[in-house]
């Protein structure tokens, strides 16, 4: 028994299963090492995902935050990749497999009923195959035929792993949570004192701490000192 069966078998009982950012980066047949090649600049290489893809009969790799410009100059879109590595490893994949890219606060809804992905939210879902790129734009709903998959029937198994029972206690993590959000507002109030001060790199590492811990930082105009 492993989670993609188990995640198979809820599909084919007729339950849902939602991934979302680096989770969704599991579902194809392969994923890309995101925050090595990013953070720590480590070779471009695919590592196997759980290919829960599988169970609509496509075989591919898929991406969220595929139109990210968190990097400003720097091209953090392609799930941070950015586009020149994202080439460069498709160059290496096997045939036939393709990348689906999900927009940021986009949705690609995937009904095993009709045999369709419907895209919902703020952006667009993208096929990339054979160095061709489609693009579909929201409310676009486009059948999986034509992204290539192929006709499965998905059979249960018989016995679900165990759920994993919850050893975190819910005040805990609102503790925790409460407790991250002084200390990111904390942070914010000196980086607007060191930009004011005309402490620019204090700033700026400030700045990429903050957005590493995933806090957004957006920069207003710096008044002139007095």
């Amino acid at each position: 028994m492993n989670l993609s069966t188990d995640l198979t078998s809820v599909l084919a009982q007729g339950g849902v299963v939602c991934f979302a950012s680096a989770a969704a980066l599991t579902l194809g047949h392969y994923t890309p090492p995101v925050y090595e090649i990013y953070k720590s600049g480590s070779e471009l290489e695919w590592l196997a995902g759980l290919n829960l893809m599988a169970a609509v009969g496509m075989d591919c790799v898929v991406l969220a935050h595929y139109n990210n410009a968190e990097g400003r100059d720097y091209d953090t879109s392609r799930c941070y990749l950015g586009e020149r590595r994202l080439r460069l490893l498709e160059e290496t994949l096997p045939e036939g497999v393709g990348v689906l890219g999900v927009d940021e606060h986009t949705a690609a809804v995937i009904d095993l009923a009709t045999l369709t992905m419907t895209v919902k939210g703020k952006g667009e879902a993208h096929w990339r195959l054979d160095g061709r790129v489609t693009d579909f734009a929201n409310a676009s709903v486009v059948t999986l035929a034509d992204l290539g998959a192929t006709a499965r029937i998905l059979e249960p198994v018989d016995e679900l792993a165990p759920p994993v029972i919850n050893v975190v206690d819910e005040g805990e993590v609102i503790a925790l949570r409460a407790a991250q959000e002084r200390l990111a507002e904390a942070l914010n109030a000196i980086r607007a004192t060191a930009r004011a001060q005309g402490q620019y790199v204090i700033a700026d590492e400030i700045r990429d701490a903050l957005s590493a811990a995933g806090v957004v930082v957006r920069d207003g105009a710096v008044a002139a000192p007095k």
